[in-house]
Formats: structure tokens, sequence, C-alpha cells
């Protein structure tokens, strides 16, 4: 499905990887569940669905320039800082 600026609509989600305290903010037109298992299947550390919410790639890139300061080198894990999980929270409550 194609929102009005011919962009693919999917999922922006949010994984943790619990013994790191890391967040991943990611992009999927798979269900975040799916994502998570394909994660979990090339890591060894427990991951932990935060939730998801309907979105674009756009949307992706808007909360990783948002969250900057908390991302970890190019990649798209964050650490995990009040801001961050305040942020999530509020995103999953709208």
């Amino acid at each position: 499905m194609k929102n009005k600026n011919n962009s693919n609509i999917g999922f922006v989600y949010f994984i943790e990887e619990i013994e790191k305290n890391f967040v991943k903010i990611g992009f999927s037109e798979k269900h975040p569940k799916q994502r998570l298992k394909d994660f979990q299947t090339g890591n060894s550390s427990q991951l932990n669905l935060i939730g998801f919410i309907e979105g674009t790639y756009e949307d992706e890139s808007k909360l990783h320039k948002k969250f900057s300061k908390e991302r970890i080198r190019r990649t798209e894990w964050f650490e995990s800082s009040s801001h961050l999980r305040e942020s999530i929270n509020n995103l999953l409550e709208e």
C-alpha cells in the first residue's frame, strides 16, 4: 500500500536488545513480529518487541534523526535513554 507521497506504508517498529540496553528503530512492510523472529535468529542476545506503529520509511528516518545523539555508530540501534523510551511510549499511545 502507498500513501499520498507514493511511499510504501508498513510498520515502524521498536525492538530492544535486553542485555545491552539498545533499541532498534526500523521500518518494514512485514509484520514486526516476523522481523523480530528474523533478527533473533542471527542474535545470541534476547530481543523483545517493544511495539510498532503504522508508518513509512520516511517516518523511520525522522526518528533516526530525532535520536541521533543516542545512535550507535551508523546503525539502526540506539542507546536506550529516558528521552528515547518516553518518546517511544508516547508514539505507541497515540
